[in-house]
């Protein structure tokens, strides 16, 4: 019946708003065919990514960048965004594993619950053969321990405390940079590089 009067029209947009529609089973629940399910999937997925692009494109990032992954954690923005080179970055990412498998091998949990996913593994990462995890667990702060005088050693002590501080909030927080951090930060990734020999 089509609502003529001015009350007939306000009932008849009573309610919730109505689903977007999909396939149902008889009682109105959602079909769960393989098929329907991953129609739903990649409709859940493309309401996502499409959030993500508007997003992304609102904050001025080129539309041909919006969906790279880099732009999830602050040291692939930084050389999207071209302010650091391909091989700080690559330094950059490997220090971030390097403190990271420590912290997991210590038993510590990670120290930052960003979006940042440094080995995109599920469950327990894998040991290496032949060594025992006490011995592993060893050889990562050893690792650590070195990466961090490294770090220290740039400048005199008041310049390394700052630049360890930046690389391992950016590369291992995923915290963005500041502006006058920039020098730092470039500093302390072109000593890991030349470390890492990227």
């Amino acid at each position: 019946m089509k609502a003529r009067t001015r009350a007939q029209k306000l009932r008849s947009k009573r309610g919730r708003a109505l689903l977007p529609p999909s396939d149902r089973e008889p009682n109105g629940r959602k079909s769960r065919r393989s098929a329907s399910k991953q129609e739903q999937e990649n409709e859940m997925q493309a309401s996502a990514f499409a959030t993500v692009k508007a997003q992304r494109v609102k904050l001025g990032i080129v539309t041909d960048n919006v969906l790279d992954p880099r732009l999830g954690y602050a040291l692939g923005r930084l050389r999207l965004l071209g302010i650091i080179s391909e091989t700080q970055f690559e330094a950059g990412a490997r220090y971030a594993q390097d403190i990271v498998r420590d912290l997991k091998l210590s038993g510590l949990s990670l120290a930052s619950p960003r979006a940042q996913n440094i080995f995109a593994v599920h469950g327990r990462e894998a040991l290496e053969e032949g060594q025992d995890r006490a011995e592993q667990a060893k050889q990562a702060r050893h690792k650590r321990n070195t990466l961090r005088d490294l770090l220290l050693a740039t400048g005199d002590i008041n310049t390394g405390r700052r630049v360890l501080s930046v690389v391992y909030g950016v590369c291992v927080l995923d915290e963005d940079c500041r502006a006058h951090d920039g020098l730092l930060l470039a500093r302390g990734l072109n000593r890991l590089a030349r470390h890492y020999g990227v």
